[in-house]
């Protein structure tokens, strides 16, 4: 009788153990963000048949396919066929496997046997076909011990990249006549060698008809660029379709979090069922930025890869400081994660070719850019005073620049109420240098030579110029243009705009431009990150001359 009882449906206790279980898919997948998408949207275009995913991590693209396909039929054959027999996925470490198998339980799939497996999926030789498989695969190397993936499959282009493994993969499982949707990085469209290998033979067997390109952060860690490709097996590939939702497109988790109602522009260009009324809103001359693209069989065997772009849209990074901060920390961990795997495997005299992943690549690639747009970011708002505070003593700074009119279509940046808009030009005197030529003639090095700066002298991340190589004879200053210590330079030439304070007196040629600070309302600090701004760097390439100041 207890047992009987037990065994009864119990909705309270069941939503005690959906939520426990759910506290432990959200815990674990924070050390694993592989494990599942950032945004949980649901899934579109697949009927009511058997689905897998190879890379489960928690289930949650089996319970999408559920939710989607639990609605086409009453029938209760088939209601018990989605949940005992439809369902199966597969991961390779136990406490996910246990994690994925408890979230389906609790929507009543696979009761009486879990329909998840634990299995290291890129070294099974089962003859197990299927006729829909949804995957995303996980980003990174693989656990540190596991089976050499080319071992056990030898019919793999062999390399060490688990993305383009879990793509042969799936490849290989796949019925004729099976559909895939499956998401993929940049690197898989665009990579050469081995995994150029991979995609010839996808478009030569499967007729990949569809690609949607994605936000950064969507699906693995920020800054990742992913793709969803959907093919079918049994036909080589002819027209490709591409929706382009990733240019000019930004989603943050917080603020503004990708969700379905986003996708339904491509749900119903992808005509699920009927895809031959497919209309393009690409048009070369009435709407070259429309996001939803045919490309022809000739123009995918001109193009060098798969990565597709066409929209001329400027694309704005719009993570606030402390979102680029978390990222960085972020991708710093995975850096020092995978040197640990490497370095286990040295000492364990386990390194192989898998140990090492274009991961590491990828993350210090997005780590060196994401310091170089946290620096951007920190400059942009300590030039809009918003780093300190603003103190009533500072008084207004209407007392030093006078009656300087500036209109209100000129002002980009919000700034302290006591500050005011100048124009550089009437606070600075602005001049180019110039050369004495031919410069060979004039080069000396005689003691009473002229300091001759040249951009080769300072260093790229330098502030300041304090010493030159070369000297010219003093008759060369006349043809020149002379500088003195507290002088800004900018540069005109090779690396444009790059603010530098001369500590020296010297000639400088054209490929500077010299900012003397005559009226000295500028603190020479602010004045240095002012122009190593972003914004200054664009006011210079738009050849305008206004700018703000503060009192100092």
């Amino acid at each position: 009788m207890y047992a009987q009882a037990a065994l009864k449906p119990n909705p309270l206790l069941r939503n005690g153990a959906y939520s426990i279980v759910m506290r432990g898919v959200q815990k674990y997948t924070r050390g694993c963000s592989s494990l599942r998408g950032r945004n949980r949207l649901r899934l579109c275009c697949i009927k009511l048949d058997t689905a897998t995913d190879p890379a489960c991590g928690t289930g949650g693209f089996l319970l999408a396919a559920y939710d989607h396909m639990k609605g086409q039929s009453k029938d209760m054959e088939k209601q018990k066929f989605l949940k005992n027999h439809a369902l199966f996925g597969a991961d390779n470490t136990a406490l996910v496997v246990t994690l994925a198998s408890m979230n389906l339980y609790l929507h009543d799939i696979g009761v009486n046997k879990s329909p998840i497996a634990y299995q290291d999926s890129l070294i099974d030789t089962s003859d197990k076909m299927y006729q829909v498989i949804l995957a995303n695969p996980p980003f990174g190397t693989r656990p540190q011990g596991s089976v050499e993936v080319s071992t056990n499959r030898p019919d793999f282009v062999k390399t060490p990249d688990n993305q383009v493994n879990f793509l042969q993969h799936i490849m290989s499982i796949v019925k004729t006549g099976g559909r895939v949707g499956v998401v993929l990085p940049d690197s898989v469209l665009a990579d050469g060698n081995a995994t150029e290998k991979v995609r010839e033979k996808l478009l030569k067997d499967f007729n990949l008809h569809t690609i949607l390109r994605l936000p950064t952060g969507i699906f693995y860690a920020n800054g990742v660029k992913t793709n969803v490709l959907f093919f079918e097996k049994g036909e080589p590939t002819k027209d490709i379709w591409v929706y382009d939702y990733r240019t000019g497109v930004k989603h943050t988790l917080v603020t503004k979090p990708m969700t379905r109602a986003h996708l339904q522009d491509f749900v119903d260009s992808y005509c699920s069922g009927h895809e031959n009324d497919r209309v393009a809103s690409y048009d070369e001359v009435t709407n070259p930025n429309g996001r939803w693209r045919c490309f022809s069989e000739k123009e995918i065997k001109a193009a060098s890869n798969l990565d597709f772009k066409w929209i001329n849209l400027e694309e704005k990074d719009e993570r606030n400081i402390t979102e680029v901060l978390e990222d960085i920390q972020e991708e710093s961990e995975g850096i020092v994660e995978a040197v640990s795997v490497i370095r286990k495997a040295l000492i364990n005299n386990q390194f192989s070719e898998n140990v090492y992943s274009v991961s590491i690549k990828q993350l210090q690639e997005k780590l060196i850019s994401d310091c170089e747009l946290f620096r951007n970011k920190i400059i942009d708002e300590g030039i809009q005073g918003k780093l300190t505070s603003q103190l009533p003593e500072d008084g207004i700074a209407e007392e030093l620049v006078g009656d300087e009119k500036i209109t209100d279509k000129e002002k980009t940046l919000s700034i302290p109420k006591n500050w005011r808009w100048i124009r550089l030009g009437w606070a600075m005197e602005i001049e180019r240098g110039g050369s004495p030529r031919p410069i060979k003639a004039f080069l000396t090095d005689a003691e009473d030579g002229i300091n001759w700066i040249k951009i080769g002298d300072v260093a790229k991340d330098g502030k300041y110029i304090v010493q030159t190589k070369e000297k010219i004879k003093p008759e060369g200053e006349r043809k020149s243009r002379k500088v003195y210590p507290g002088d800004f330079l900018l540069t005109n030439s090779m690396s444009f705009g790059r603010p530098y304070i001369s500590q020296i007196e010297g000639c400088i040629h054209d490929g500077w431009l010299l900012l003397r600070n005559t009226k000295e309302v500028f603190d020479l600090d602010y004045l240095y990150w002012l122009l190593s701004s972003k914004y200054a760097f664009d006011q210079f390439s738009q050849k305008s001359v206004w700018c703000y100041c503060r009192q100092s």
